[in-house]
């Protein structure tokens, strides 16, 4: 007997007809009940994306690739407490301008307008490198008041001639100064004044090179803070005293600067 598919083939020589059909119809049974128990197969569907990196899992990072992780600046909390110590700060100063301006000493500001000792300096400079010889050597001072106290809001310097000693270039013979530049604190004003075409010798003196660090800067910007009126000159008086010092350390030329600005100096030494 061979089976071919589902259907049985049954050899029906030698049987008689009631044995045949009895035999094909239990087949013929066992086919279909064989059918109806075989195994379905569901229709096939997409297939489902997982989700690489679900609540809680780290993502899976291919290789070469680095993970960019963010840095804050601390909790809210800790900002908050940021904010507050600036507000702290800035009450802080606002106590400290109350204080100076009550002991008489106005708090300096950046933004008043007025140049600080070092642009003045340089304008200076420029002025005179405008009526002399800009290779010429000289000696120019420190910032000094116009008058003391300062009631004016200027400042000026004085410029006095080298002249080379013909035995050697360290040595020069020194005059009383050529010129006067006056400026103003306020808006930089530039006046230069000659004092005479015939300077008076004082003497000889080695040319000294200028030190950054030399305290006089100090003075001088203290001087300037006095005269544009952020500072009282009893504020302002342990700085000042570099000028006693200048004066004492250079010479002749201190000499004859001290006395030109005499009421200044005067009061510096009490």
């Amino acid at each position: 007997m061979d089976v071919v598919g589902r259907v049985r083939i049954v050899d029906t020589r030698g049987m008689n007809l009631p044995v045949v059909l009895l035999r094909m119809g239990l087949g013929l049974l066992t086919s279909v009940a064989l059918a109806g128990c075989g195994k379905q197969v569901p229709a096939s569907s997409p297939p489902q994306e997982s989700d690489p990196a679900g609540p809680g899992d780290e993502e899976q990072l291919r290789p070469g690739e680095v993970a960019n992780t963010y840095v804050g600046h601390g909790d809210e909390e800790g900002a908050e407490d940021g904010d507050d110590d600036a507000d702290d700060d800035a009450d802080d100063a606002d106590d400290d301008d109350a204080e100076r301006s009550a002991s008489g000493d106005a708090p300096k500001s950046a933004d008043d307008g007025r140049l600080d000792a070092v642009e003045l300096l340089a304008l200076a400079n420029a002025a005179l490198d405008e009526v002399l010889d800009p290779y010429a050597a000289r000696v120019v001072t420190p910032l000094l008041p116009t008058e003391w106290p300062s009631t004016s809001g200027t400042v000026m310097v004085l410029a006095y001639p080298l002249t080379p000693l013909e035995s050697g270039v360290t040595r020069y013979t020194l005059s009383s100064p050529s010129y006067r530049v006056t400026l103003a604190v306020g808006d930089g004003t530039v006046t230069t004044e000659s004092l005479g075409k015939k300077p008076k010798r004082l003497g000889t003196i080695e040319k000294a090179r200028e030190r950054s660090d030399d305290p006089i800067h100090q003075g001088e910007q203290a001087l300037v803070d006095v005269v544009a009126g952020r500072k009282t000159p009893e504020k302002a008086s342990r700085i000042l005293r570099h000028y006693i010092e200048w004066a004492d350390g250079h010479g002749a030329v201190g000499k004859d600067a001290e006395a030109r600005a005499a009421a200044f100096f005067k009061a510096l030494r009490g």
